[in-house]
């Protein structure tokens, strides 16, 4: 049985351990999950409906080389298992870039390219504050001799964003180097986030050219290639849509409107926008619209559904957000303000369509 101290001694001291590393670990994660995991710190006591329109729920899988040469010399090519999409993270001057061969797009990005699966699995000291570990014995994993440790969130512990350590339960500690091997989150008993290293070298000569991919010097955004909204008035954008365009009933007085038309893209949807703005600019009103066959793309959290009028109105809520959200003849219509949220409703109920 491993020593506690043992195990303990392995994670303080993990970093001074490595050198460079070569790895291939996979990871997956339940969306749906992960979204009310991350709501939870904004709607704590609110009970949540997720469901996903146009495809099952279900992980989303991928597989990742590592190339790492301590501490932040790095580069971590991933590839989606399901849609194939690829990206590779690479550390240029210091700061990490992530580039993206199918769309092009080469973006300067936050946090620590070592990470895997949120967390610093190479120096995971931070752990011991937060959390309360329980060694359970020796396994293999990666083809390394490894221990399997519970873990539990101390009573202080409230992990606001992606890292969830709250959600940690499971891990695996390599038994010479100290960096985690694996980790499994829950939520509410089911299975939300989970990384392994499938292959792991410590210590071994890295060629430099690995941190030298073939991506582009200039930097290139998203959207870089997406057609440009057209400004139009609310007439000309129901005549150009593909999908009958909703408005509200009547302007109220002292608010003024404007609209725009995007037309249909691989990577984005056919789009019609209105939006409403009380003219001393203390409040706004924007309608978003799609057809409702490319809206079921997307990854829906449902707070609570209304009848009103003879119309099914989805209160939605997602990171501590909210809006309304109908379809009306296969459109589907979004409705964003920081008006209250009956009104939203109100407002959904009595949409008419342009003529």
């Amino acid at each position: 049985m491993t020593d506690l101290g043992e195990l303990l001694y392995l994670l303080y001291d993990a970093h001074s351990r490595v050198q460079t590393v070569h790895a291939h670990y996979r990871s997956w994660e339940n969306e749906l999950l992960s979204s009310r995991a991350f709501d939870r710190n904004f709607e704590r006591d609110e009970g949540w409906e997720e469901y996903e329109r146009g495809r099952p729920t279900r992980p989303r899988e991928s597989r990742a080389e590592l190339w790492l040469e301590w501490p932040e010399r790095v580069r971590k090519d991933t590839r989606s298992t399901g849609d194939g999409e690829h990206n590779i993270l690479v550390t240029k001057d210091g700061e990490p870039w992530q580039y993206f061969p199918k769309s092009g797009v080469n973006r300067r990005v936050g946090g620590k390219p070592r990470h895997v699966a949120g967390i610093d699995v190479f120096d995971p000291a931070f752990l011991l504050t937060d959390l309360r570990l329980t060694p359970l014995g020796r396994k293999a994993v990666a083809g390394r001799d490894a221990i399997a440790v519970r873990v539990e969130p101390r009573a202080s512990l409230w992990d606001h964003g992606f890292t969830h350590l709250d959600l940690l339960e499971e891990l695996t500690v390599d038994g010479e180097r100290g960096t985690l091997l694996s980790g499994v989150w829950r939520l509410e008993g089911e299975e939300m986030r989970r990384f392994e290293f499938e292959r792991i070298s410590f210590d071994e000569p890295i060629d430099p050219a690995a941190f030298v991919p073939d991506v582009p010097a200039e930097p290139r955004s998203w959207g870089a290639d997406f057609p440009k909204a057209k400004h139009v008035t609310v007439a000309e954008a129901a005549e150009l849509a593909s999908f009958s365009v909703w408005e509200l009933p009547h302007l109220p007085e002292g608010w003024s409107s404007r609209a725009w038309y995007v037309p249909d893209h691989p990577e984005r949807p056919e789009t019609v926008g209105i939006e409403y703005v009380r003219r001393d600019a203390t409040a706004r009103l924007a309608l978003e619209q799609q057809s409702a066959s490319s809206s079921e793309q997307r990854t829906r959290i449902v707070r609570e559904t209304v009848e009103r009028n003879g119309r099914k109105i989805e209160v939605m809520g997602a990171y501590g957000g909210s809006n309304v959200e109908v379809e009306l003849e296969g459109t589907h219509v979004r409705i964003d303000s920081q008006l209250p949220m009956d009104s939203l409703v109100d407002i959904a109920a009595t949409l008419a369509r342009v003529r």
